[in-house]
């Protein structure tokens, strides 16, 4: 039996942030730490154009050196960018694009993160510094022909984590189902999610 203050908490504390700076989406996630129970994770959703990287063969740091995210103006930081390149390289970061090792502070708790982008394989270096659990899932840097056809209609990705069934059907360029099909559809995907959260749950992380 949960007493009033736990009761209080049962609902996880969500922050939608729209088109934020590099700096409003750090205040936001120390502060998402801070109120994080014992027992918490905390999942950090990221959908945004990718900022382009510079093309060294031998990246020195994979925290701020492949690239990141622009998650506020995108004509703004562009108009920025290409103004300091222009003619050399840049010798410093843009201070208001989004870098994995800007995520680097938060893996002291149990980290999950979702990376909807152009640039999302940059997030895939980033390491278990403190031993915390963390998973990372990416977009597909590319996708076949037929679907990116469909961009502006939204990501396919993103669509596959809020409805795999519509996902599939929509990869499929399957436009109308039957109740009957769908019902079993949704018994198959309610099973492989059961069976996965298991196989997730038994995963044991090594220090």
């Amino acid at each position: 039996v949960m007493d009033e203050e736990e009761a209080s908490h049962v609902n996880p504390h969500k922050f939608l942030l729209f088109k934020p700076s590099a700096n409003q989406v750090l205040i936001y996630l120390a502060s998402s730490c801070n109120d994080l129970p014992p027992n918490g994770v905390l999942l950090i959703y990221i959908s945004a154009n990718g900022h382009p990287h510079q093309q060294n063969k031998h990246v020195e740091d994979y925290g701020y050196d492949v690239g990141g995210v622009i998650t506020t103006s995108k004509s703004d930081i562009y108009r920025e960018y290409n103004k300091e390149v222009k003619g050399s390289t840049p010798k410093s970061k843009e201070s208001q694009i989004l870098y994995p090792g800007d995520l680097h502070p938060f893996t002291r708790k149990p980290l999950f993160i979702i990376v909807d982008s152009d640039n999302s394989y940059a997030f895939q270096h980033i390491p278990r510094v403190f031993g915390q659990p963390l998973i990372i899932l990416m977009s597909p840097l590319s996708v076949p022909s037929n679907l990116m056809d469909r961009k502006n209609q939204g990501s396919i990705f993103t669509l596959f984590l809020h409805n795999p069934i519509a996902g599939l059907c929509n990869s499929c360029d399957v436009h109308t189902i039957d109740i009957t099909t769908w019902q079993r559809c949704v018994s198959l995907r309610d099973t492989f999610m059961k069976e996965a959260s298991k196989f997730l749950m038994r995963i044991r992380i090594g220090k």
